[in-house]
């Protein structure tokens, strides 16, 4: 998230008065929307997990920092600029075009990974964490949006980029009540392990509470019996469609 910010000032510097200075900005004008990307994709583990999600990032990085400095050489940022080394303009647009297309593509893609993920998920977990996901996705397909409307037009660009700001903008907070979510997690945890060591005589209420999920059903293996049963000791008709697994300690 740091890097991301400074980033974001870094390609600010693309409207500063010196032309060195300009430059810098330039270099950096779309690796924002990748550090964005990275960081929504990485959450809440901190890094990036599986081939398909550290592939696509790496794409991303390939076309916001290494595809810039060949549109600088090929003048597309003027003739006058103190990279150009071959004038090519319309070489150098169709090149920068590209850029804001994968950008805008991997962009989605990581929408339909963070949806993925989602389904995938236990359901408290889904409630928990739904709206934090949607917010990521959000803040993805306004980049998306914005990039695109950068090379095919459309709504007002400044019209655009400050939405997409603001969306952007309120990722952060989602992202900070998420870390403040999981701290409170291992704090109801904790207080579970002190309830279990008083021997409760309803367990399945402190595990809800816990888990998060009032909905919690807990259920035994009966050998004798080969069936699941709940505390009541009534028979759990759906125990082996709803639990994983078929090991006949589970539960």
């Amino acid at each position: 998230m740091l890097l991301a910010g400074a980033a974001t000032l870094l390609s600010a510097l693309s409207w500063a008065g010196d032309t060195a200075v300009q430059t810098v900005g330039q270099l950096f004008d779309l690796l924002p929307m990748v550090l964005i990307l990275h960081l929504f994709l990485a959450f809440p583990a901190g890094r990036l997990t599986g081939r398909p999600t550290r592939l696509l990032v790496g794409l991303g990085y390939v076309a916001a920092v290494g595809a810039q400095p060949v549109v600088m050489m090929l003048g597309g940022f003027g003739p006058d600029h103190p990279l150009r080394m071959v004038d090519a303009p319309d070489v150098a647009r169709v090149l920068y075009d590209g850029e804001l297309v994968a950008i805008s593509v991997l962009s989605l893609a990581g929408v339909a990974l963070l949806a993925t993920r989602r389904r995938a998920c236990g359901r408290p977990l889904r409630r928990s964490l739904g709206l934090l996901i949607d917010s990521f996705g959000l803040g993805l397909v306004m980049i998306s949006d914005l990039l695109l409307v950068g090379v095919f037009g459309g709504p007002p660009f400044p019209v655009i980029q400050r939405v997409s700001l603001a969306v952007i903008g309120l990722a952060p907070v989602g992202f900070l009540a998420g870390l403040l979510g999981a701290r409170l997690a291992r704090a109801a945890v904790a207080g579970l392990v002190m309830e279990l060591r008083a021997e409760p005589a309803d367990l399945r209420a402190p595990l809800a509470r816990a888990l998060g999920d009032p909905s919690l059903v807990l259920v035994y293996w009966l050998p004798e019996f080969a069936s699941w049963t709940d505390q009541h000791g009534k028979t759990a008709r759906s125990a082996r469609r709803t639990i994983p697994g078929d090991h006949p300690h589970r539960a």
